[in-house]
């Protein structure tokens, strides 16, 4: 009787561990998410024609998902003064990408811009022209942190960002991204 039981057991412990085995063998799907400064089409992400925005992207965003970012200049949400983007561990996040009729085009020139300047409080003089075009010499306002990168997840995923510019970035400890 007892030897009845143990066979059973293990069985059915070898029967668990094989069910278990075949569900994490399940590959992930990584997604593509297209982002623009304004959501255009359907506004899903599912491609530059129905370009997201980043807000929307690095909340949906997970592990081993790509964002193509469209070249542009991208602010946190305004409001409380500490909010800012946050990607999971494993999520690319690419700039480079043109806009208009180089749209869906990479080229390291294509400059996507993620900022820490609220737009709503800050006055900045330029010289030698507009944003983007000569030096600050006056910057009035309130900077935010821009990036958030969670550690929390599942297993060591690594973080990329690539051809993204950081500007005006604060933070109260660690870096300014």
């Amino acid at each position: 009787m007892f030897m009845a039981k143990f066979v059973c057991s293990v069985a059915c412990s070898v029967r668990a561990l094989l069910g278990l085995l075949v569900v994490c063998a399940v590959p992930v799907v990584a997604a593509d998410l297209y982002v623009a400064t304004a959501a255009r089409g359907t506004g899903d992400g599912s491609s530059w024609e129905n370009a997201t925005t980043l807000d929307d992207a690095a909340g949906r965003a997970l592990a081993n998902d790509t964002i193509f970012i469209e070249e542009g200049v991208y602010s946190p949400p305004s409001g409380a003064g500490t909010t800012a983007w946050t990607l999971k561990p494993g999520v690319w996040l690419r700039g480079g990408w043109g806009s208009g009729v180089n749209q869906g085009s990479y080229d390291a020139s294509y400059k996507a811009i993620l900022t820490g300047d609220d737009p709503l409080t800050d006055v900045d003089t330029w010289s030698g022209g507009s944003f983007g075009q000569g030096v600050v010499t006056s910057q009035q306002g309130t900077n935010r942190r821009i990036l958030l990168i969670s550690d929390e997840g599942p297993g060591a995923f690594e973080t990329t960002v690539s051809d993204v510019i950081f500007t005006g970035g604060a933070a109260n400890f660690g870096a300014a991204i």
